[in-house]
């Protein structure tokens, strides 16, 4: 990777829709050369997929809760399982495998406080090998930056 990948996958953080006409003319390179570029980086995986970034809360799911969650048994096969099991659940999107006083730290987005008690009751807490559920219902988000590249890039440099 070289410091137009890591210019390409910038411009990509930024918005992914951009087209590759756009990207050229700011790398001062052909579209073909860019295209080129983009494909290796989606077959080697550097590029995983392409999304929009919701507003959840222009949706009405203004509650977002981060869950801190210790499991019981440790051994690789009932931590796939619980990984596998919670991965099912809609609400969670983000799911960490975590060092510290907490196994794992998911995030999940509710529409009200009565779907997120709904869930605890009904869904999270049936799942097996949970040993301890702690949650913090986020006040206020000051930044939700998802890009890497800008960083790495003055890093490498």
């Amino acid at each position: 990777m070289d410091k137009i990948d890591l210019r390409i996958l910038s411009i990509l953080e930024k918005n992914s829709n951009t087209p590759i006409k756009v990207i050229s003319n700011k790398l001062n390179l052909s579209v073909t050369p860019i295209y080129e570029r983009i494909k290796k980086l989606e077959r080697r995986k550097i590029i995983k997929k392409y999304v929009a970034i919701i507003d959840y809360q222009k949706l009405d799911a203004s509650i977002k809760v981060l869950i801190n969650i210790t499991i019981k048994n440790h051994d690789k096969e009932m931590r796939n399982l619980f990984v596998e099991n919670i991965m099912k659940l809609d609400q969670i999107y983000e799911l960490h495998h975590t060092s510290g006083s907490f196994d794992f730290v998911a995030t999940a987005i509710f529409f009200s406080i009565v779907e997120y008690k709904d869930f605890l009751i009904s869904k999270l807490s049936t799942i097996p090998n949970i040993q301890d559920i702690e949650s913090q219902i986020v006040l206020e988000t000051h930044k939700d930056e998802k890009s890497i590249v800008q960083r790495k890039s003055i890093i490498t440099n």
